[in-house]
């Protein structure tokens, strides 16, 4: 019955160890649930879908709601969020393409700004992001359009 004592014994050391040194359960589920956000960071590819499913849903409001087109564009374009869904594959690429991502390990930041170029004497409105990944998941902390020129750091 050598192996009934088994179980028994471990318990006892863990009893032993976790009673002197009461900090280790606690470390050790700290380092668990890093190496668990680690492993579940979100990848510039996980980017890409999420920008091509929630992100267009904010273009598009930014875009075809209020301001966001000139009115001869307006006029123009009869089912403006039609169109802009119909580009979320191109536009997840995009945003991926273009975010800038700042892996602290655990979680990344993700800014993207999209658009400014001009189009026939009009200039696309220039859309920004920043998107919060973590624990497999993204979180939309601040989006819009830019009226302004973005400042770039030296």
């Amino acid at each position: 019955m050598i192996g009934a004592n088994v179980p028994r014994c471990l318990a006892a050391k863990v009893l032993s160890i976790s009673s002197r040194r009461p900090w280790i359960p606690i470390a050790l589920a700290i380092a668990l649930g890093a190496a668990g956000l680690a492993i579940s960071n979100p990848s510039p590819a996980d980017l890409e879908t999420f920008a091509s499913e929630r992100l267009v849903d904010e273009i598009s409001d930014e875009l075809c709601s209020g301001d966001g087109l000139p009115a001869v564009m307006r006029l123009a374009l009869s089912n403006c969020h039609g169109l802009v869904h119909d580009q979320r594959l191109v536009l997840g690429r995009l945003v991926r393409d273009q975010a800038r991502r700042q892996n602290f390990g655990l979680f990344s930041i993700y800014r993207a700004e999209i658009g400014g170029q001009n189009l026939l004497a009009w200039q696309v409105p220039r859309f920004h992001a920043t998107v919060l990944a973590i624990a497999g998941t993204f979180v939309l902390v601040e989006s819009g359009q830019q009226t302004y020129p973005p400042h770039r750091a030296s």
